[in-house]
């Protein structure tokens, strides 16, 4: 295994009992960055009694996994990253398992989640919203909902006919080397709906491929979860890990 991307995939491969076994001398390894997959790698490298030093520019552990508590009520905080493990991501809860991390449902009873746009609240579900882009008439009677629909269900059902989740780098390259927005616009949506679908995405971030893995990662037979007292918990969990070497 020559990358940490080698060692996760083989950690995702049945069978999931499986351990690794160390082959020759202790190594002194360095893992760049301290997000979720470079902590992992560090986590099971220091397992096989080798000894790691990971390097990380910010000053905390996580990456994109950020929890924000500052400005809140004493025992309220947002995620400002990651905000939900979805039931496909075994690997995630099998760690928050292991450090004793209590998962709970995503979904927070009497709520409803809404866009913030331009200083605005924006509901998706709502029959009588009004999206502040450019859209074109149909695309407004086809509101988010039929715009999924429309642009997003049929190349979702593409990547699980090919095989997804086997050979994931296989069956998402065909989504590969565009934008979202360019993406989106070749498949005769406006810049209006591309803005609109890919908000919180970007229009120019990443590609298609990693815009559909995002929502093919959340699906599952089960309901998306979220550690109580905020999700920064499970990087916070294997960097105490890691300084105890």
């Amino acid at each position: 295994m020559k990358t940490r991307r080698d060692l996760l995939m083989w950690m995702a491969a049945p069978p999931a009992s499986a351990r690794l076994d160390r082959r020759g001398p202790v190594q002194h390894v360095a893992v760049l960055g301290a997000g979720l997959a470079g902590l992992c790698a560090a986590y099971e490298l220091q397992n096989q009694w080798h000894r790691v030093t990971v390097l990380e520019a910010q000053l905390r552990p996580g990456g994109r996994v950020r929890t924000l508590r500052e400005g809140f009520a004493p025992g309220l905080y947002g995620e400002a990253g990651a905000e939900a493990i979805p039931a496909g991501h075994e690997i995630t809860q099998h760690y928050a398992h292991t450090f004793g991390l209590k998962l709970l449902p995503e979904r927070v009873a009497g709520t409803r989640s809404f866009y913030h746009i331009r200083g605005q609240r924006y509901f998706a579900g709502a029959a009588d919203t009004v999206w502040p882009f450019d859209l074109t008439e149909e695309e407004r009677r086809l509101g988010m909902a039929g715009l999924r629909k429309k642009y997003l269900d049929p190349e979702t059902q593409r990547a699980l006919e090919a095989g997804f989740p086997k050979q994931i780098g296989h069956v998402m390259s065909r989504w590969d080397g565009h934008t979202p927005g360019a993406w989106f616009r070749s498949q005769g949506a406006s810049q209006g709906a591309a803005e609109l679908l890919s908000f919180g995405f970007g229009t120019d971030f990443g590609s298609p491929a990693s815009y559909l893995l995002h929502g093919l990662n959340s699906r599952g037979s089960g309901p998306a979860w979220r550690i109580e007292g905020g999700n920064d918990r499970l990087p916070q969990a294997f960097a105490a890990k890691l300084e105890r070497q």
